[in-house]
């Protein structure tokens, strides 16, 4: 009888910690008074502090379910924001396990977890995770085809095929000459803004159509299949990570990055007003050599 409630009592300490550390999370990420990069770094920095024995697969089951669903939204910003990284996906991935062996898994946090596996490009468990929840809406992913064949070379991506039914694992000829790399979230209006004047205007035009490409993050291969089906001055590619890119940010959309010989020379990021859209985007030309 002592054992059972020194092990209760510890069990209970343990629940208490973690509704704490995610309730922080949480708290922070609410917090609209917050810069958006210090409410990131935050939420990332308290999502370091739970411990793998408070979140054990034995803990977890002893935890009630609010905790679990407290615990299940804020691991879920975390992981977001690592883009699925470790450890904080696996500890996502087990405290899913647990809400979805007390048949309490809503469909929204498939699809997070869907996600999260894709962020992380973890194919196989966002397929397995499709086919276990099949009454779940997600897309259908693409066949993979290929794999980087160089850990040391970077500049890597997945091309989408027409149908998005493909993609395939190839690398950019980025480290020579000058370049515009473009990263674009998908249905972003201040990237479908930015993408039209430079359709409208003939030397920026000229420029992206012989030295650009357009890149994202996130795996959303019928996104980047429809946007190549209308914008044919560059084509977007998925990075294969975003370790890949080395001076590419990809946390605001869109951002132009003017490089030389793969190296960052100029960047900014999209901005509402024409006239100075193009006065950056000439001054990013200029410092890679282009007029």
């Amino acid at each position: 009888m002592l054992l059972l409630l020194a092990f209760l009592g510890g069990c209970a300490g343990l629940e208490g910690q973690v509704n704490k550390k995610a309730g922080h999370i949480l708290s922070i990420n609410r917090d609209e008074t917050l810069p958006y990069e210090r409410s990131v770094s935050d939420q990332i920095a308290w999502g370091g502090r739970f411990t793998e024995d408070e979140l054990a697969a034995d803990k977890l089951a002893a935890y009630s379910t609010k905790t679990l669903k407290l615990l299940m939204e804020s691991l879920n910003n975390v992981s977001f924001y690592t883009r699925g990284a470790q450890p904080h996906i696996s500890r996502q991935e087990r405290v899913f396990d647990e809400l979805a062996r007390r048949a309490d898994v809503k469909p929204d946090d498939v699809g997070d977890l869907f996600q999260r596996y894709l962020a992380a490009r973890l194919f196989g468990k966002a397929q397995a995770l499709k086919a276990r929840f099949a009454e779940v809406k997600l897309w259908d992913l693409p066949d993979i085809i290929g794999a980087k064949d160089s850990p040391e070379q970077d500049f890597w991506v997945y091309d989408i095929s027409s149908d998005s039914k493909t993609a395939t694992a190839k690398h950019l000829p980025i480290e020579t000459g000058p370049k515009i790399v473009v990263s674009a979230w998908y249905s972003c209006p201040v990237a479908a803004k930015a993408f039209q004047s430079v359709q409208d205007d003939w030397n920026m035009l000229q420029a992206m159509q012989a030295h650009g490409v357009i890149l994202t993050s996130r795996f959303e291969p019928a996104g980047v299949a429809l946007r190549n089906s209308k914008i044919a001055f560059a084509r977007t590619y998925v990075a294969y990570t975003e370790q890949d890119w080395p001076g590419i940010d990809f946390t605001q959309s869109p951002t132009f990055h003017f490089l030389e010989n793969g190296k960052v020379m100029y960047r900014f990021q999209g901005v509402a007003a024409e006239e100075r859209f193009s006065q950056e985007f000439q001054l990013g030309l200029s410092a890679i050599g282009l007029k």
